[in-house]
């Protein structure tokens, strides 16, 4: 019996300290909601892009702590389930001001609509404009219609009473 409870002991501590495989990321797009092929109605996934977005201007965030949720419910691509991300940073008058807005996505913050997540970017000068944006990629041309009558995003901020639906913008191509 002890040989067992040991060998049971040594087997969950293999299994508790093992470390995790990485998750495979989209390589262009990392923050966007990837489409699944197999759960598209209309094929094969394509070359189009389609973000929802909520601009917010400059000295909208006072200085200190933020959270925003990022929801997403669009049954075309996400299979039907809705997607509920939440991220946070600090808005300080030390924090740099950068050439263009910040961009608040699921992933995190970045400088671009589909630019790479800055992991250092975790605070924001007050009188940095932001946007909101979720960026749906890899489309086909014909679902673009479909997507933007279908699907929705909502970016809730600091308490649940500050909600803002983002609006869909004109679809586009990512450069490769």
């Amino acid at each position: 019996m002890h040989k067992r409870s040991i060998l049971l002991l040594s087997l969950c501590l293999l299994v508790a300290c093992s470390t995790p495989e990485p998750r495979q990321l989209l390589p262009d797009l990392p923050t966007a909601v990837p489409p699944d092929p197999n759960q598209l109605r209309f094929g094969q996934a394509g070359t189009w892009a389609i973000s929802f977005s909520h601009e917010f201007p400059a000295n909208f965030w006072s200085a200190g702590p933020h959270q925003y949720t990022l929801i997403t419910d669009c049954p075309i691509v996400a299979g039907g389930g809705e997607t509920v991300v939440q991220q946070a940073f600090i808005a300080t008058d030390e924090a740099p001001l950068h050439t263009g807005p910040i961009y608040l996505r699921l992933g995190g913050l970045s400088t671009g609509v589909v630019d790479q997540i800055i992991e250092s970017i975790r605070t924001i000068n007050p009188r940095q404009p932001t946007i909101a944006v979720v960026t749906f990629p890899r489309l086909p041309e014909e679902a673009l219609e479909a997507i933007t009558e279908q699907c929705s995003a909502t970016f809730i901020w600091d308490v649940e009473t500050n909600v803002q639906e983002l609006a869909p913008q004109t679809p586009f191509e990512p450069e490769q």
